[in-house]
């Protein structure tokens, strides 16, 4: 059973994840037992992951972001919610409010030949609709592949501070330098907040970088927590 409580950055129930397999289940219907395909920005490549969160944030009279891209696909977004962009190399955060301003750009959709295909969005409007609005993500890799989008949940400064060295991928030789220089978080600093499977499924440790080099702060993590731990397995 997936948990249920407030939040933002979600998806319509119908909206189709592709597993680890390369099959695709409603998001609805997912369980913490599933495995589903996300993206190692350290190596490049297609991995599978277990979920970390997953839960249905209540039945509501939402504005729904609807996307169309020029290969038919459609994703629908409640609030706002990441989506990889592929011409600035980052999540860009999609909202009812600014989906027309994304108009133009490209985007990242997995394909069964173990690439990826460029997209285009070609059109975005909003409808209010009536309808559940459910978030996941990937234990590890906090990504997901929505309608086979590379997508990923709030909040917008959470997962764009590793800087990128190509297309997809994170700069590895200067994240290693980030550790030397910066250190690690251990779990014994948020033991009093999650339990050890947690601290690694969102990758506690490399926080510290974040908030040595002024992205976080330790305190704004720790109202992440209390929001998101009652929602992970």
């Amino acid at each position: 059973m997936a948990a249920k409580g407030d939040g933002s950055g979600c998806f319509t129930p119908d909206t189709l994840i592709t597993l680890a397999d390369g099959s695709k289940k409603r998001v609805d219907e997912l369980t913490f037992d599933d495995k589903i395909l996300a993206w190692d920005f350290f190596t490049g490549s297609y991995v599978a992951k277990n979920i970390s969160i997953l839960v249905n944030h209540g039945s509501d009279l939402y504005k729904v972001a609807y996307t169309e891209y020029s290969d038919g696909t459609q994703l629908k977004l409640i609030a706002e919610h990441g989506v990889f962009d592929y011409d600035l190399n980052k999540y860009v955060y999609i909202t009812p409010e600014n989906v027309k301003e994304f108009i133009g750009h490209r985007f990242v959709k997995h394909n069964l030949d173990g690439g990826y295909d460029i997209v285009t969005l070609v059109n975005g409007y909003v409808v209010e609709e009536y309808t559940e609005a459910w978030s996941i993500t990937s234990a590890g890799a906090s990504n997901a592949f929505a309608s086979g989008l590379l997508t990923v949940a709030p909040p917008d400064d959470f997962y764009n501070w590793i800087e990128m060295d190509g297309k997809l991928h994170y700069n590895v030789e200067q994240f290693q330098n980030d550790i030397e220089t910066y250190g690690l978080y251990t779990y014994d600093d948020f033991k009093d907040y999650v339990t050890h499977e947690q601290f690694i499924d969102w990758n506690g440790a490399y926080l510290k970088i974040a908030v040595e080099k002024g992205y976080l702060t330790f305190e704004y993590i720790l109202e992440l927590i209390d929001m998101y731990k009652g929602w992970m397995p």
